[in-house]
């Protein structure tokens, strides 16, 4: 049984920033945590999906080419939904940009390693300070009269792609904090595994705002000291978790099977298997940077499998959904149960059958210890 096919990894790494003002920033000191004392305005914050939305279904609603002689124009653009578990991780981020206005962490990380992303394919990031309401920081990063390189909290809002697809994203969640008196901003997309599960924030679900000052501790590098900037706006999109697609199916020696799957740019792949006796699958291997694996001996049955794809970034590993289910079976081995002289020259031979197989080949030797080769005579 043979799978074919090939699924592009589409990297949409845009790290663009506006500096819209500036304001003496501030040094603190490095250590390996600090604890600030922020004040959310989750309330205001979820308000920002009806703006979000508006602005993606506004009439000839546009973005630059890349090299911004065309406007594009984004149609047919569907709503976000609100998620809590990417609200969860937009609160972490507001707190950690009042220390390190970057989408670098005050650890030194990427800002797609904060918080539990793992139930997204893709995800995007933009970030903003110094605006005091939702409609000052939309308008901002609307980004009308820029160029292409000005306008990367445009597309991000639009779900647009490095590579120039569309409606990249289904979900995003916001935060709103103050802090020392300026306003930070977090506004996180991401695409779900799953975009049609209405129950998709189960267990991460929550509706009760989360308002007033509350304590947060960021993690800081031990290296060296960060910097709050203020008044600004970056954003930035994370790779696709592509998931593998197309897998081929071949037998191999031993009652084995070697198992071979499109390239995804997957750090690691972890691959499943089920015997048609067992309730669930069971984790098989974890193969690094190698695209192909053999099983070992397999007894015989009907077996299926399936493969989910590893990203490594920052040092944190995140994952694809899993592929498609393919099925096959294994190939038993016959045994020889009698050998018997039948005529002048020839001999009878019996053997154990095996379901789901074409036809039997033959090999001989003259001798206990001799060569054996290929018999011409081939059973079906």
């Amino acid at each position: 049984m043979k799978y074919a096919g090939k699924i592009s990894l589409i990297l949409a790494m845009a790290m663009i920033v506006t500096m819209l003002a500036s304001s003496e920033g501030k040094i603190v000191q490095a250590a390996s945590t600090t604890t600030l004392r922020v004040t959310y305005d989750q309330t205001g914050a979820r308000t920002m999906l009806a703006s979000i939305n508006e602005f993606r279904k506004s009439t000839g609603v546009w973005y630059w080419n890349s090299s911004t002689t065309k406007k594009l124009l984004a149609s047919g653009l569907g709503d976000l939904e609100y998620d809590y578990a990417l609200e969860k991780i937009a609160m972490i981020r507001a707190a950690e940009i009042a220390v390190s206005f970057s989408h670098i962490r005050p650890n030194g990380e990427s800002c797609f390693t904060a918080g539990d992303d793992s139930d997204f394919i893709v995800r995007g990031e933009n970030i903003a300070s110094g605006y005091k309401s939702v409609g000052t920081v939309v308008a901002a990063w609307e980004e009308d009269k820029e160029d292409y390189s000005g306008q990367g909290h445009r597309r991000n809002m639009l779900g647009v792609l490095s590579d120039g697809s569309t409606d990249a994203f289904d979900a995003v969640g916001v935060a709103h904090i103050v802090y020392n008196g300026t306003h930070y901003w977090v506004q996180e997309f991401g695409t779900r595994k799953s975009a049609s599960s209405t129950t998709y924030t189960t267990p991460n679900n929550y509706t009760d705002p989360v308002d007033g000052d509350k304590s947060v501790i960021v993690s800081l590098t031990a290296s060296s000291g960060t910097t709050i900037e203020k008044s600004s706006a970056t954003t930035a999109t994370a790779a696709k978790k592509t998931a593998v697609s197309a897998v081929d199916i071949v037998a191999a020696p031993g009652n084995s099977f070697k198992l071979t799957w499109d390239n995804t740019g997957a750090s690691e792949y972890i691959i499943y298997y089920k015997k048609s006796a067992w309730s669930s699958f069971k984790e098989l291997a974890t193969v690094s940077s190698k695209t192909t694996y053999t099983t070992d001996s397999l007894t015989n049955g009907t077996y299926e499998f399936k493969i989910k794809a590893g990203y490594t970034v920052s040092g944190k590993t995140t994952y694809s959904a899993y592929s498609p289910v393919f099925k096959t079976a294994t190939i038993g081995i016959p045994y020889i149960t009698g050998i018997t002289k039948y005529s002048a020259g020839r001999v009878k031979v019996k053997f154990s059958t095996v379901k789901n197989v074409d036809g039997y080949q033959f090999i001989r030797s003259t001798a206990y210890n001799g060569t054996y080769v290929d018999y011409k005579a081939v059973v079906y």
